[in-house]
């Protein structure tokens, strides 16, 4: 991976970039059927009918950022992914430790 380009003094207009990046799951409709008397199981209710209906987007993370066409930098500003789905804290995370400590380490 090459290193980040920083520029102190952006050229012409910005163009705001925000992603949501997304997984595609299949929406399944269940339909319960409660019976009148507890299984062996102890269960108390049964699949009465299941339907496929389709995927749905689920949103994992978040990414915003600032897109200079003049001088071909993309100024990332934020970048997550949601609770559930990355393994490490942010603040554990030893890629991070590689970026600069402020905004003041780019100007």
């Amino acid at each position: 991976m090459a290193p980040p380009t920083f520029v102190a003094d952006p050229s012409g207009p910005a163009t705001k970039v925000h992603a949501k990046p997304y997984v595609l799951e299949p929406e399944i409709i269940l339909t319960f059927d409660l019976v009148p008397t507890p299984g062996s199981a102890g269960t108390i209710e049964a699949v009465e009918r299941s339907e496929w209906a389709g995927m749905r987007h689920r949103e994992i993370g978040n990414f915003q950022a600032w897109h200079y066409p003049a001088d071909r930098v993309l100024v990332h500003c934020e970048c997550f992914l949601n609770d559930g789905v990355r393994s490490v804290e942010p603040i554990g995370d030893p890629v991070l430790t590689t970026l600069p400590p402020s905004e003041s380490a780019i100007r």
